[in-house]
């Protein structure tokens, strides 16, 4: 008899997690994206860059990975989350958007 695996999870059906990040009381947070291969050779274009994206969100588990919510949905790409150092309860996401005008752009550094 062999072993088997899979993945035993629900509430994350994106195509890319791009960062991962679990603050001290065990809460896991994922910067997701339907569109993979960011800043590859493929992808560095604004125009590609700059797609919709309805899984651009950040999700998070708090029974270590086994169920996820949404946190806050960007529809643009959540590439990088970083806890702050300095206090947990705080955390900076970095989304892909530049929109090609001023005002209309999504994307930067988000806080909460």
């Amino acid at each position: 008899m062999g072993w088997s695996w899979g993945f035993q999870y629900t509430g994350l059906a994106v195509n890319s997690v791009y960062r991962l990040e679990q603050n001290t009381s065990g809460t896991i947070f994922a910067g997701c994206s339907n569109i993979h291969d960011m800043y590859q050779s493929t992808r560095l274009a604004d125009a590609q860059l700059d797609a919709n994206d309805a899984n651009g969100k950040i999700v998070y588990s708090t029974d270590s990975g086994a169920t996820w919510t949404n946190l806050h949905v960007f529809n643009h790409p959540v590439f990088w989350l970083a806890i702050d150092p300095n206090n947990q309860n705080r955390m900076y996401a970095s989304v892909i958007h530049y929109g090609g005008t001023q005002g209309s752009q999504v994307g930067g550094i988000y806080d909460k």
